[in-house]
């Protein structure tokens, strides 16, 4: 009876079918999602995490086969059979990587209680030995790196400077910087987005992404991508960073190279 309620209570939140179409909202605009937001990238964009996922899921891979070669537990294998495609969406977005940790670890209990000691002699458990302490060292290596928090730079001086000089007109804005701004100037001034993203798919983003698909034509080519951009929001002043990102570098140079616009 838990099981039955629990399952009702999961497939049907609290806000009834607005997360699924968001979840399919999410996964239409996919490529979009993972230009924009980080988590969303997939692992490979992460060398350290993607490898040492990588290396672990191919020793309790390779562990696992010797299992079932050995013990002959194919069938009490099946069980652990809807969880693998767990094990594969690690790949496709950071996000999920957790998803994949605990499948892993599922895999690798129902695999070491079925070995036992005598199957595990001399220089075979000293192997398997380093690698269950590689594997344990590398895992807090990882919580260390995900406890040192990341530096921000958020437009501090320059969301004051708006404010202090009561702006006008439409803003042009990081997607990184939205949120900051929103919270700081609203409602005298609006973002062009911010991190809602749901609320920018249909235009804000994709338009966005498309200066950064045609980054690479010439100054004179990419104001004909930009300037209809300006116009179509009737954008007015613009705040983003020129270091360390070749787009928004580009853009600058442009503006400032423009009699109609100035720093």
């Amino acid at each position: 009876l838990f099981g039955i309620v629990s399952t009702i209570l999961t497939i049907l939140p609290p806000l009834g079918f607005s997360q699924y179409k968001l979840l399919i909202k999410f996964y239409e605009n996919r490529e979009i999602l993972t230009n924009f937001i980080e988590e969303w990238t997939p692992l490979t964009a992460h060398p350290f995490v993607f490898y040492f996922y990588s290396i672990t899921l191919a020793l309790i891979t390779l562990l696992t086969i010797f299992v079932l070669v050995k013990k002959r537990v194919l069938k009490e294998f099946l069980i652990i059979l809807p969880i693998l495609p767990l094990i594969i969406i690690s790949y496709t977005a950071s996000r999920n990587i957790y998803l994949g940790y605990i499948s892993l670890s599922i895999l690798l209990g129902f695999t070491l209680s079925r070995l036992h000691p005598e199957t595990t002699k001399g220089l075979a458990k000293k192997i398997f030995l380093f690698l269950a302490l590689a594997v344990v060292l590398g895992s807090f290596y990882i919580i260390y790196l995900k406890r040192t928090p990341e530096r921000s730079y958020f437009p501090i001086q320059a969301t004051k400077f708006i404010k202090d000089n009561h702006f006008s007109g439409n803003m042009f804005n990081e997607y990184g910087y939205g949120g900051y701004m929103l919270y700081h100037l609203y409602p005298e001034h609006k973002v062009l987005f911010d991190g809602r993203t749901e609320m920018y798919l249909c235009c804000e983003m994709p338009d966005t992404l498309n200066l950064s698909y045609n980054k690479n034509l010439s100054d004179e080519k990419f104001k004909e991508v930009l300037y209809p951009l300006w116009e179509k929001y009737e954008i007015s002043y613009v705040i983003m960073r020129t270091q360390k990102h070749s787009l928004l570098r580009k853009i600058a140079r442009i503006l400032t190279d423009d009699p109609g616009w100035a720093l």
